[in-house]
């Protein structure tokens, strides 16, 4: 029989009385990457988006792991529209390929820089309908953004900030 079992992240959130919503979005390159969207249940409100994109071998719990000190959690409670990236490859955006195997890792930096980060980007905006969003990346995530906007400067536009 088949069984459902809620991710790490849902069950962090349902603690935090935080609604998470999952996003597909599939590459140029036809790979699967997960986005979180946050929202706390008691608010109504949706304000200007954020993505939130963690470092090397992290996925999009980092952002909510501490629990009402996280960032994630912060950034809800003032108002705005969280999301969280997942880079290909880790346990929510591992895709057809799997986290192992012969194909788990058949991809590099620049494609998450390139493919990953700007996809995000658009998605984003498609979804809620603002023009821009804001960026926050620690570590890899910092990085993957400087290099994608420099092979790919259109995204830049598309940015409100960058942290």
């Amino acid at each position: 029989s088949f069984s459902f079992h809620r991710s790490t992240i849902e069950r962090l959130c349902d603690k935090l009385e935080v609604f998470v919503s999952v996003h597909r979005v599939v590459t140029e390159d036809g790979h699967t990457l997960i986005l979180h969207r946050l929202r706390l249940k008691n608010s109504k409100k949706v304000g200007k988006p954020i993505l939130l994109q963690h470092g090397l071998l992290e996925s999009s719990i980092v952002w909510i792991a501490y629990g009402k000190e996280s960032l994630a959690y912060l950034l809800l409670e003032h108002g705005f529209d969280v999301w969280l990236g997942n880079n290909r490859g880790n346990a929510y955006s591992s895709g057809n390929w799997g986290l192992w195997g012969k194909n788990a890792q058949n991809w590099d930096f620049r494609e998450i820089a390139e493919e990953d980060f700007s996809q995000n980007v658009r998605y984003i905006i498609e979804a809620t309908g603002y023009e821009k969003i804001f960026y926050i990346g620690q570590s890899q995530g910092a990085a993957q953004a400087i290099v994608g906007i420099h092979n790919k400067p259109d995204i830049s536009q598309k940015l409100s900030g960058l942290v």
